[in-house]
C-alpha cells in the first residue's frame, strides 16, 4: 500500500503543533492512508517538544517521530532531512502552525498518486491581508516569469515523491525553497496536478522573517540563472 511521509516542522509551536499533527492524521485515516507524521521541533524555546513527546506517550497508535534539532535550522533543512529520515513514496510538508483546515488536507491527499506533485493554490485565503496578497500575487508572476512555466501559486505544501525531495533537493533556508524545487522538477520532466484549496493566515506568520526574505530573493536568482543556462545551452 503507497506511504506519505508528513513532514511537520514547528518552531515554538506548543500551542499549534498538537493541532496539525491531530488534523493530518485524521484526515490520512479518513482516507485509509497508511502514513508517518515525522515532527521536527526546530530549537524551539517554548514546550513544542514536550507536548509531542506527552502526545507520543499518550496516543502510541498514533504514528508520530520527534526529531529535535540543537539550534535553528529552518524549514527546507526539515523538509529535505524530514525526507531522507521518512519511509513513504511521497511525502508532503504540513506547517506547524496549524493553519491548514482539514478538509484542505484532504483535498490534496485525494489527488495522491495522480501527478509526481499535487501542487494546491488557494481559491480563498482567509485573514490575509491585501498587502500579503500582493506580495504573493507578485512573487508567483515574477517567478513564471523569469522560469518559463505558469503555475498558479507555489508556496503551498505539495505532494512530492519522496525520493524525488532526496534527489533534486535545494540548498536553501526559508520558504524560497519550494518554488525552486518544484521549477528544478518540472525541468526535470515531473508530471503535476494543481489543486484548488482553501486556507488562512495566521497573525503572527513567520514568513516576513528576515532569513526568509533573503531565502526567497536568492532562490529567484537562482531560478533565473537555471533559466538562462538552459536557453544557452539549446
Amino acid at each position: 500500500m503507497t506511504m506519505i511521509s508528513f513532514i511537520v516542522t514547528c518552531y515554538n509551536e506548543e500551542d499549534n503543533v498538537i493541532g496539525a499533527i491531530e488534523k493530518v492524521h485524521s484526515a490520512a485515516t479518513q482516507l485509509g492512508l497508511t502514513h508517518e507524521i515525522l515532527v521536527f521541533d526546530d530549537a524551539s524555546v517554548d514546550g513544542t517538544a514536550s507536548i509531542v513527546n506527552e502526545f507520543i506517550q499518550k496516543f502510541p497508535t498514533v504514528p508520530v517521530e520527534l526529531h529535535q534539532n540543537k539550534v535553528n535550522k529552518g524549514v527546507a533543512y526539515n523538509f529535505v532531512e524530514g525526507a531522507f529520515q521518512g519511509k513513504g513514496e511521497y511525502c508532503r510538508l504540513i506547517c506547524g502552525d496549524n493553519i491548514e483546515p482539514i478538509e484542505t488536507h484532504m483535498t490534496i491527499l485525494k489527488e495522491m498518486g495522480k501527478s509526481d506533485m499535487i501542487i494546491p493554490y488557494y481559491r480563498i485565503i482567509v485573514g490575509r491581508s491585501l498587502l500579503r496578497h500582493l506580495i504573493s500575487n507578485s512573487f508567483t508572476r515574477v517567478v513564471n516569469f523569469i522560469s518559463g512555466f505558469s503555475l498558479k501559486y507555489y508556496n503551498g505544501c505539495a505532494v512530492l515523491k519522496r525520493r524525488d525531495v532526496m534527489r533534486w533537493h535545494v540548498e536553501a533556508t526559508g520558504l524560497g525553497y519550494q518554488a525552486e524545487l518544484i521549477i528544478r522538477l518540472l525541468r526535470q520532466g515531473k508530471s503535476y496536478s494543481e489543486v484548488a484549496v482553501n486556507g488562512f493566515d495566521r497573525e503572527g506568520s513567520v514568513s516576513f522573517r528576515l532569513r526568509n526574505i533573503l531565502s526567497v530573493c536568492h532562490s529567484i536568482m537562482k531560478i533565473f540563472l537555471s533559466r538562462l543556462r538552459v536557453t544557452v545551452l539549446k
